[in-house]
């Protein structure tokens, strides 16, 4: 069973920080659930922000870069897209000098499909992985 389209379009809109279009694969109703969110869930209406809110990302980890290990659907209206980030802490983080250590961090999420938009991510990943990889 191959995941829905909106699903791979979802997945390579993140990796390309593309935020508009990967905005764009959301239901009006859809939201995002995931470890460091704040504001759980985030709707839709507050996605842009939530996804700008990890440039910080792209400042300590010039090198950022998500990858797609799989995507797969596990019913028609669920998907699993596993992913690993790679970057080296290069840039200022937090307020800290940069670590000059890379990070290699496994994720998922759990996409939720209905009528050809995304309803719901649910995002997993380790923070204390990465804060262990980064040495603090």
């Amino acid at each position: 069973m191959e995941p829905p389209d909106i699903v791979k379009t979802y997945a390579d809109t993140f990796c390309r920080r593309d935020f508009e279009k990967c905005v764009e694969t959301f239901a009006p109703d859809g939201v995002v659930r995931e470890p460091s969110s704040e504001e759980q869930p985030v709707p839709k209406d507050k996605l842009m922000d939530y996804l700008r809110s990890f440039e910080w990302m792209w400042v300590a980890f010039p090198d950022a870069k998500w990858e797609t290990v799989a995507l797969n659907a596990i019913s028609e209206k669920l998907a699993v897209w596993q992913w690993i980030f790679r970057g080296t802490n290069s840039g200022p983080m937090g307020g800290k000098p940069p670590t000059h250590r890379k990070v290699v961090l496994p994720g998922c999420e759990i996409i939720e499909v209905a009528n050809g938009k995304i309803r719901s991510v649910q995002g997993y990943y380790d923070l204390l992985s990465f804060q262990r990889q980064l040495g603090t």
